[in-house]
Formats: C-alpha cells, structure tokens, sequence
C-alpha cells in the first residue's frame, strides 16, 4: 500500500500510520462522506486471504462489530476488498499511549488510576461477552481530544490469529513483553486474568519508563523471576494492587470488574481502598472469544514435595502416579480390569485356588507395562516437538510406575543431560550477547562523542564567522529603545559609544563597525515615516536590517553623518549599526525621528502647514494616571500665538508648538481638558486616535474639552487666543 491510493475504491490513503505483523493502518478521508478523516485497518495487506479465511474473519467480526461500550473503539464499518479484509473506524488526534509515553514521559498515580478505571471498565464489558483482547500494550490503546482512552484492537480469537499468520507469512502471535506467564507453557493458556497481567504491565511501564523483566514478560515469572514493585514515590496500595496485577499465578490476579471498583474510588476519595487477593481457583480458559472452546493437555500433577531441580537449577516434576495422558491411563486400568474379567470366567472356580493370586499379578504386571510403554510413547512425542521438561515428566511418571526399569531411567536421564546442554549453551549465549551489548555501548559512546566533538567544531566555525560580520541574532551592545508612532520627544536622542571593529568591505559595504548591532529599535509604526539619522564630529556609516528581513547602508544623509529613511515602516525590530570608516573608538547620537529634514534643515510638517504635534512642547510633557492627585492638575503658562486656526476651520491663534503633551492612562472616569484665564482664550487637542478638538467657550470665556470616554495614549493641547498677542493662562486637568 502506498500514499494516495484509491482502496475500495472509497478511501483515499493519506499516511500510514501503524503497522503490525498482520495488519497496516492508514489516515484516510472518505471520499463518499464529503473527504471526512478515518482511520482503517486493512489485514493481510500485501496478499490478502483465501475464501475460508475471509470466512472465518467474517464470522467473528459479526460478533465484534456489535459490542457498544465508551471505551472500546469499535469499527463503522467491515468489508473486503481483494481479498483483504479491513475495519474503518474514527480517527483519534491523540494518538497512542506510546507515542503520550515518548512524548511526555512517566504518568502519575492519579492519571494512571484514570487509565486504570476507564480501561478495566472496557474490559469488564469485553469479558463479560467472553471476549478477551490479549494484545494489551500501549500501540492499542488511544488518546481522545478529551484526553480519555480508547481501548482498540480487541476480539481476535487465537484460530483467527493463526489464520492470519498463514496469510501474512508473520510469526508474530503476542507481544512478548506483555504476555502472562501461561502463554509460555506447554499447553499455552488464554483467561481473563491473562488481560489483567498485561495491563501491570503496561501501568508499571506508564509508571517507570520501563518494562519489567527487560521486556520477557511471563517467561521471567516461569524462571522464577521476582515481580518488580513501583518505585517508593507512589503509594503502598497502588504498587501491591500492580503487583498482584503481575502476579505469576493467575488466581491471584483481581478481576477486571475489581480494577474498576478500586480505582473509582481512588479517584472518588484520592485514597485506595484495601486490595483483597481473590481466592484461588481454576481459572476459566478460552481463546480469544472465550464460546470458542480450546482443548488442552492435562498439565502433570505435583507432588506434595513440591518441585525437582537439576544441576543448572532448571525444575522438572516430580514423580506423580496419575498419568499425563489422562483418559489413556484411564484406558489402560479399564483394560487391566478386563482382563481380570477374562481370567476369572476362563478359569471359573479355578481362581478360587491358590493360583488365583498369581494370575493376579500377572494381569497387573501386564497393566503397568502397557501404561508405561504408552508414558514412553507420549515422553518421546514430546522430545520430538523439543518439549524436554514435559519429556522428563512422564518418564519420572513411567517410574513411579515401575521404578526399576532401567531403560526409562536411561532415556530420562539423557534429555535430562540435553536440558542442561541446553542451558549451558543458553548461558554462554547470554555472556555473549552481554559482551556484544558492551561493545555496540563503547561503540555508540565512543560515536557519540565524536558527535559532541564535531558540533562543537562546528559551533566554534559558525561563532568565528559570525564574529566576522553583522550579527542579527547578538544582542545589542547599548540596550533597545522602544516607541509608537507619534512619540515624544521627536527627534528621540540615544547616546552611543563606538569601538568598531570589523571590516563592511568583507559584506560589500564601506567602513567598519561591530558584529553584534550597536542599538535596536522596536517601533510600532503608525501614519508617518521613520528616519533614522547618527550624528558625531566624524565621518560615521550606519548599517540598519529592518523588519522586512532587508539591509539598508548609508554614510552621508546629512553632510557626512549617516541616516536611513523608510517612507512607509513597518511595525518590529530595526537592528542598528552605527560605525566608522576608521577602526578606532569614539561616541556618537542616534536620532529617531518622524520629521523629515529638509537640506536646509527647516521643518517640515505637512502639506497644509499647522500645529505640529512632533514639535517639542512648550511647557514640557504631562504624565498622569486615573485617580491622580491633586485633582485638579494645574500648571501655568506664558503664551502668543502665530498661526492662525481659520485655516482649519477654527478661530484665534496658536503656536506651531504645542503648549503641552499630555500622557494619560485612563480608568472609568470622564476626562476633562480646560484652560482659565483672564484674557478669552482658545482650545485646541490631538487626542491619541488622531483626531483634532477645539473648543472656545466652555465656562464662560474658558474653553475646555470633556472626554466621556478617554483613551490611552498622548494629548497635544494648544492654548491661544483670539488675537495675536502674549497671554497668561492656567492648564486644569481633571476627573470631577
């Protein structure tokens, strides 16, 4: 399967995004649903399955597509397309819990007691219907745009599961690290405490980063393996309930309907109720779907003494009378007990005689041999398919039958013999395996430093170079001047000192300056232009990179001192170097400014000429907050007016200047702008939104302005008059 296939002529495959030993799952959109996303999961991929295997898939899948449950993630929709079967289901954002692990790394006790309720919730549900998922892992379960889990991948039976291997040519039947120890035998066991095992598993990887056993799973347990507790940071109750989850015998493990009892509560209370061990007992087995019944081996009883180990440690049964065959031994006394019959019909009143107790013995002799010759028979099956303890089993079985057989004991004690070959082999195959891991660990060590050593080269080359040139990610060397359109004073004065020290010819300009800029600008641009100027006794250069990512040169913009002019700003950081056309040190000022300067250096304000709100106030600058004090703010000023308002519309005469700027932070007052005097004067405002006030007459021959809903920002205000002629005045500001 590729991207962008067309499959079942419906779905569009976009990304694969898992894959397993029987199946691929694609990110899709459904071109017959308006392009939706799903997810699907096609089996046997690459060949596909016969008729009585699509049979089969069919037969079961009936069953699952049918299950409802909040935390199951069942499928849409089932179908076949040539010859592959497939399930469309929703496409969860989330992702897997392995990809939640990777990415955020180990859960804490009330996030895994979440996982815990919601997850043995579903499986309740799922055994409840003999269905038992066995492949928990975190691959199969999801995460939703509410952060819930999903539990997938469930309802394959172990004969569908072989079915599959034999179309997908897969040898993957389990993921070992989280198989139980009952799959390991020799007559391998499916039961809902199979499912319990495998989700210990998973929350005690959730919990540590790591899965037990070094990812063995259930054979650890069956060598006698120790279960891992939780580290000491979680609580007593929670580590013995996921222990008891990994607990080797299958009885001891709590049900799934248990699991979501206790964690409930947890999550109810924030404390764990007492974990009871459920009582032993034979667990009920099944294979997938528990209504498709598996048959199985009678396991060899033990001995009251418990279990025999060999040489090298490996147990193997004791001697037990009950046969492994089960119903053959049965057989075989039924036999004995015929022959008797026999003997006692043929001989009549004979057996009453003193022979009677011979023919008995014969009878039996004869019963023994036949139950050992068939203990021989099954020991010998079991050598051929390499089962070595359960061959040891029934000859240990054989001679507790007849236990002076010494060609028995012979063929015994050379699989015995083969066992601990075995395990020797084994063991120098792990002091192999170990001392490759070293090495493949000096290996990487020894590539991982060489790593470090050549980014660190490469950094030092990467620092050299920039070193040699302006630097757009240095910090600048005199600090950042910050200002909005309109700003005051205008032009804004920065001092500098210079010690240039590499060469522009190197980066195709003139003179020479520093790596990292001398000062940076962050302007937020408004209506007007932005002039960039530097000023000193000598023949300067400047070099500016704007926030449209471009570099702007210059060394003569006013006579020999240098400026950038940008007619329409944009808004964002103006990094600034400011050099020399000699490597020697020195100071020099930076101006920003939104005044163009003419050659004549007069002042140009706009086209119509009149009050200039970038001229520097003539009373100085106000700052005042909401709730200021004393209220009313006052301040006195001498004042003659030139220019004449008519040509705005207005009447009277005021200066080119303003009178005052006034920066204020509003609240939920009104503001109120006035100037008293004896003499009838003139009111004229640039609010912060631009836009021009005049007022004439407001009290009696004082004009003000009230602003029922101030802005933020800075006022320009003019006081004039209506003749052109020098006045006193008094500026109040207020809130009342």
């Amino acid at each position: 399967m590729e991207p962008n296939t067309l499959f079942a002529n419906r779905y569009l495959l976009i990304e694969r995004i898992g894959i397993g030993g029987f199946s691929e799952v694609w990110k899709a959109n459904d071109q017959m649903a308006e392009n939706a996303t799903v997810a699907i999961k096609i089996y046997a991929p690459d060949k596909g399955m016969d008729q009585h295997g699509l049979k089969q898939f069919r037969r079961e899948y009936a069953v699952v597509l049918n299950l409802n449950h909040p935390v199951l993630l069942t499928a849409r929709h089932f179908d076949v397309w040539e010859g592959r079967p497939y399930l469309v289901m929703p496409f969860i954002e989330g992702g897997s819990l392995q990809g939640r692990l990777i990415e955020k790394g180990n859960m804490d006790e009330d996030e895994l007691a979440k996982l815990l309720a919601q997850i043995s919730a579903g499986l309740q549900y799922l055994h409840s219907k003999d269905i038992l998922h066995q492949d928990i892992k975190p691959d199969n379960i999801l995460i939703d745009g509410n952060g819930s889990y999903l539990l997938t991948d469930f309802g394959i039976s172990g004969r569908l599961r072989s079915t599959l291997r034999k179309h997908t040519g897969s040898s993957k039947s389990m993921t070992i690290a989280y198989a139980p120890p009952e799959r390991f035998t020799a007559n391998p066991e499916n039961m809902e405490a199979s499912d319990i095992f495998s989700l210990g598993v998973l929350v005690y990887e959730l919990a540590t980063g790591n899965v037990p056993w070094m990812g063995n799973g259930g054979i650890s347990l069956n060598s006698g393996a120790e279960v891992p507790e939780l580290p000491d940071h979680f609580s007593s109750r929670f580590k013995n309930l996921v222990k008891l989850m990994m607990s080797a015998n299958p009885g001891e493990r709590p049900k799934s309907g248990d699991l979501k009892e206790v964690t409930q509560k947890y999550m109810e209370t924030g404390h764990w109720p007492e974990i009871k061990i459920p009582k032993a007992k034979t667990p009920k087995v099944g294979g997938g779907r528990k209504t498709q019944k598996i048959e199985s081996a009678q396991l060899p009883q033990q001995s009251a003494s418990g279990s025999a180990k060999t040489k090298k440690g490996i147990q193997t049964p004791k001697k037990v009378k009950q046969s492994r065959g089960g119903s053959d031994s049965m057989k075989t006394w039924i036999i004995a007990a015929v022959l008797l019959i026999v003997v006692f019909s043929a001989g009549g009143f004979y057996l009453m005689t003193e022979n009677s107790a011979e023919a008995q013995r014969l009878a039996e002799q004869e019963a023994n041999q036949q139950a050992v010759a068939e203990l021989v028979q099954q020991a010998d099956e079991a050598r051929s398919t390499d089962d070595l303890e359960g061959a040891v089993s029934f000859y240990e079985q054989a001679l507790e039958i007849m236990p002076e057989n010494e060609d028995v004991e012979q063929q015994m004690l050379e699989v015995q013999e083969e066992i601990e070959q075995i395990a020797r082999q084994a063991e120098i195959d792990q002091l192999a395996s170990e001392e490759r891991q070293r090495e493949l660990a000096e290996q990487r060590e020894r590539e991982e430093a060489d790593r470090i050593r050549r980014e660190e080269e490469e950094r030092q080359r990467e620092l050299e170079e920039r070193r040699s040139r302006p630097d757009i990610t240095a910090a600048p060397l005199q600090g950042t001047i910050t200002l909005d359109s309109d700003f005051t004073p205008d032009p804004w004065p920065h001092s500098v000192q210079l010690s240039p020290n590499i060469d522009l010819e190197n980066f195709n300009y003139f003179g020479f300056t520093t790596s990292p800029a001398t000062v940076h600008l962050e302007y937020n641009s408004g209506a007007y232009p932005l002039f960039i100027s530097a000023e000193a006794d000598n023949d300067l250069i400047m070099l500016v990179y704007g926030p449209d990512d471009q570099w702007y040169f210059n060394d003569d913009f006013v006579g020999y001192n240098p400026g950038v002019e940008f007619e329409d700003p944009q808004s964002g950081t103006y990094m600034i170097w400011v050099g020399s056309y000699e490597e020697t040190a020195g100071s020099a000022l930076v101006k920003v400014s939104e005044v163009l300067y003419e050659e004549d250096d007069d002042i140009y304000v706009d086209s119509e000429g009149g009050p200039d709100v970038g001229e520097i106030p003539i009373g100085g600058d106000i700052t005042l907050e909401a709730g200021f004090s004393p209220d009313p703010y006052t301040q006195s000023i001498s004042l003659s007016g030139s220019y004449d308002l008519s040509e705005m519309g207005y009447s009277g005469y005021v200066t080119i200047e303003p009178s005052f700027d006034f920066y204020y932070t509003p609240g939920s007052l009104p503001l109120t702008i006035k100037a008293e005097s004896n003499d009838d004067t003139v009111l004229l405002i640039n609010a912060p939104n631009g836009e021009w006030y005049f007022s004439d007459d407001l009290e009696g021959i004082n004009p003000g302005v009230v602003f029922e809903d101030p802005e933020e920002g800075l006022y320009n205000i003019w006081i004039g008059t209506f003749y052109n002629e020098t006045v006193n005045a008094t500026l109040v500001i207020t809130e009342y």
